[in-house]
């Protein structure tokens, strides 16, 4: 009458491996077919004919090829000195060749197109225009010297091309919505706060932390992400996960903290500590979790639970 069977193995150390397979008619099968060490370490572990956890957060979808820019504009583009004059439309903007740039787009709408080498001071975040974007063509290398706070997030994007790099030297906060290919590195705390968000593909390095605070902050890893120092913290219903494919390493804690949060794990998560102290419905695992000292499980208000198939 089983209809739903577990199946396990052990290596010589003792390292467990199952599978979660349906069972039809007399007969079993199961395919362990991860053939090297790598395979496993990164999570590529076949499931026959299992299922995942399935979780009730729908997620930001994916960015398309399109949205990134991997040249500049020939066409509506002018130095981004000039915004004051074209504050009725959107515009595009280029950055000139000096390699410290003043940006303040709180008077219009611009699109700001980034090559080459430049460190930027983003100045008067709190009155920001609603319709800014950031694109970062291949090769670039930007340094953003300050504070990175954006305080509106209507239409505000920062698109990161394959091939370039950008570096906030101190935060990355409040509702900064971020889709990456490159690679990025955070020197201060990382928010998303309120409604951000960071959709990552490529490569991630968050040097003080990463925090996901309230309902409408999302981070989506399908890359590499690292948070080398500080603690991950999902609180305030914020949303996590990290898709299949995804490789995230956590030096030290990963804090789950909220009733209506979501921590999802569909591939390789790697922390020092690992603690939940909600009471959520959508923390799940359902791929390869490692947690190198403390776990720790407590279910506030007598609800939730954590769902495990990996």
């Amino acid at each position: 009458d089983a209809e739903r069977l577990y199946v396990a193995v052990y290596d010589a150390e003792n390292y467990m491996r199952y599978e979660a397979v349906n069972v039809e008619g007399t007969e079993l099968s199961v395919s362990f077919d991860s053939s090297t060490e790598e395979d496993v370490s990164a999570g590529r572990v076949h499931r026959a004919s299992g299922r995942t956890f399935e979780n009730s957060h729908k997620f930001t979808t994916a960015p398309k090829d399109e949205d990134f820019a991997t040249k500049m504009p020939t066409e509506n583009i002018y130095p981004a000195n000039e915004y004051y004059a074209h504050n009725n439309s959107t515009c595009n903007y280029y950055l000139n060749n000096t390699e410290y740039q003043e940006l303040g787009p709180w008077v219009g709408k611009a699109y700001y197109y980034i090559d080459g080498k430049h460190n930027i001071k983003f100045t008067n975040p709190q009155d920001g225009s609603d319709n800014v974007r950031f694109y970062i063509l291949p090769g670039a290398d930007v340094h953003f010297t300050e504070s990175f706070n954006y305080q509106k997030a209507n239409n505000f994007a920062m698109y990161v091309s394959e091939g370039a790099k950008v570096t906030f030297d101190k935060d990355m906060s409040a509702n900064v919505v971020m889709y990456n290919r490159g690679e990025v590195v955070i020197n201060g705390v990382a928010g998303p706060y309120a409604n951000g968000v960071i959709y990552n593909q490529g490569t991630i390095t968050c040097k003080n932390g990463l925090h996901v605070f309230n309902n409408n902050a999302e981070v989506v890893n399908e890359g590499t992400l690292n948070v080398t120092a500080g603690d991950v913290t999902v609180e305030g219903s914020g949303h996590m996960l990290n898709a299949t494919g995804g490789q995230m390493t956590v030096t030290n804690e990963t804090l789950v903290n909220s009733n209506n949060c979501t921590w999802i794990n569909d591939g390789h998560y790697h922390t020092g500590e690992y603690k939940y102290t909600a009471g959520s419905w959508n923390v799940i695992n359902n791929c390869k979790l490692f947690v190198d000292n403390e776990f720790y499980i407590t279910l506030g208000d007598g609800q939730g639970e954590f769902k495990l198939d990996g």
